[in-house]
C-alpha cells in the first residue's frame, strides 16, 4: 500500500480512488466499485496485500 487516498467517514462516487498500490514498480489506483460512504479501511500504509485481501468496506 502505497497511499491511502480517503478515509473512513469519506463519502465516495463508483471511480473514485480509494487506495494505490504499488505492484512490480507501477503504482496502481484500487477504486470505489460502488457509491457510497467508506465505513473502514482495512489496511495500513506501507502493508502488503494478497490478491483477495479486503482493502476497504464501503456501505
Amino acid at each position: 500500500v502505497v497511499n491511502i487516498v480517503l478515509n473512513a467517514g469519506s463519502v465516495v462516487k463508483a471511480g473514485d480512488s480509494v487506495i494505490v498500490l504499488e505492484s512490480m514498480k507501477m503504482q496502481v489506483a484500487i477504486k470505489a466499485h460502488k457509491d457510497g460512504n467508506i465505513r473502514e479501511i482495512k489496511v495500513k500504509q506501507g502493508t502488503t496485500v494478497g490478491r483477495y485481501d479486503v482493502v476497504a468496506i464501503i456501505e
